[in-house]
Order: C-alpha cells, then structure tokens, then sequence
C-alpha cells in the first residue's frame, strides 16, 4: 500500500503541475471546485483502505468506476438480475462528496457477458439497447459523461473484431451511440457521450481511424467526446508525442467541435 500511495501522490503531484500550465482543473483547498481532476476507483477498496479513501476525497474531483459499470460486472447471467450493489458504492460519492461520476463503458471487447455470443443479429441489438436503457435509467442523472463504446480500434488501425462487429457489422457504433443519445435526452440532456482508447495519444494508424470514426458519429450528432486513456508513466512520455498530441488534439478541436 505504500508504494500505491507514493505512486499516486506523485503523479498528483505531477498532474497539478501540469494544470497550472494548461489549465486544467483541480480542487482548491477549501474543498470548493473550479476545475477538474479525475481517477479510476474500484469499490473494493472504498471505506477499506483509509489512505486509498482520503487520497480520492483530498485529490479528486472527477470518479470513473475501474471495472463495476461493465456488462460482464453489472449482469453475468443471462436470466439474473442487475447486481448494482458495487456501481451503487460509488456513486454514493456523488452524494457525499459531491464527486462528478465519468461512466464507463457499455461496449468493450472485454468483460462482457458470455451469454451475448449466443445471439443472433437482432437479438444482440434488442439486448444492448436494454442495456443502455437501464443504465441510462438509474445512472445518467449523477453522471457528467459517458464512455458509449471503449477500445474500438484495433491495433493495426481497422475496427476491432469485437462480437457485436463481427454479428452487426461496422455500422454498430453509430446504433449504439444512437441508442445512448436518445436514452441520455430522456434522462440527462447534458450527459456527454464519449468514445475511448489507448495508443492514440499521437498521430498513428490508430488514431487516424478513431479521427474518422469520431468525426463520422460527430457529424451525425451523436458524439460529444473523445477519451484519451493516457497509461502514462512518469518520465514515459517523450517530447515528440506530446507535440503529436497536440497536432491531434488540434485537428480534433477544429473538425470536431
């Protein structure tokens, strides 16, 4: 626990510094918010761990839930019920500790139920849509954001071979996204809907694709974000990606804002 806690507070550290530069959001000392910034954070060890529970409560503002918003986690069985108890722990931190809640995910290559591959087309759809629909119903008005569909891209810059691309082809992230916008309007008309990946932090086959899917969803009104899931290491990011990133992060501005 205490190289956790080192680690983290060093790059706490390191992403305060880099606020006062861009200007980035934190959290001033009286506890008041002007600015925002976020971390993962798994139930496991909120209310267990008291230096894991005041690091997230002194260091940040924004709370993306690590594994308890994924399918697999929420409903494992075909003809269960939603299992809510963990994804409910945190979001009692939007109450308590006023802490925004980013959403994470309803698409994903990994921890998905099993039970999803045995439908056909259609059936894969209807289950997805319901899905949203639930989340959406219980979650969206405590949420700021959504990540609709996560790691889309595949490494070779195509579309992911994910089980809803190989049953509905590539035209389901635009259904998808079409399904959590018109959830998102019933519930929270301000909920942000994303899509999220790693490796695209500078211009790369990767990040071209996600580009010309983000700009394809924008254009159709479905798309409000692009989540960069930044695995960065202290020391691990050169100069020339940063200056990549901020070519991308310009041409995204500009074409997709």
């Amino acid at each position: 626990m205490r190289a956790f806690s080192q680690t983290n507070l060093f790059i706490t550290v390191y992403l305060f510094s880099i606020s006062r530069i861009f200007g980035f959001p934190y959290a001033r000392r009286d506890g008041s918010v002007s600015k925002y910034v976020g971390t993962a954070v798994t139930s496991n060890s909120l209310g267990v761990e008291k230096p894991y529970d005041d690091a997230i409560k002194k260091y940040f503002t924004v709370l993306t839930p690590e594994n308890e918003m994924k399918w697999e986690s929420l409903k494992p069985d075909i003809n269960g019920q939603y299992k809510f108890e963990n994804l409910d722990k945190i979001f009692e931190l939007n109450k308590s500790d006023n802490k925004k809640i980013r959403g994470h995910t309803f698409i994903w290559h990994r921890q998905y139920p099993k039970w999803l591959e045995s439908l056909d087309k259609n059936s894969l759809l209807e289950e997805t849509k319901k899905h949203v629909e639930v989340i959406m119903e219980r979650y969206a008005s405590r949420m700021t954001s959504m990540d609709v569909c996560n790691e889309i891209i595949g490494d070779d810059g195509s579309l992911r071979q994910n089980i809803w691309m190989q049953k509905i082809g590539e035209d389901y992230i635009a259904q998808v996204f079409k399904i959590a916008r018109e959830a998102s309007q019933k519930y929270n008309p301000q909920l942000k809907l994303y899509v999220n990946d790693y490796s695209i932090e500078g211009v790369n086959k990767k990040s071209n694709k996600l580009y010309d899917v983000a700009k394809k969803l924008k254009g159709l009104g479905l798309l409000d974000g692009v989540g960069f899931q930044s695995h960065f290491e202290v020391g691990g990011v050169p100069k020339e990606d940063g200056e990549k990133l901020c070519y991308l992060m310009r041409a995204i501005n500009q074409n997709l804002h």
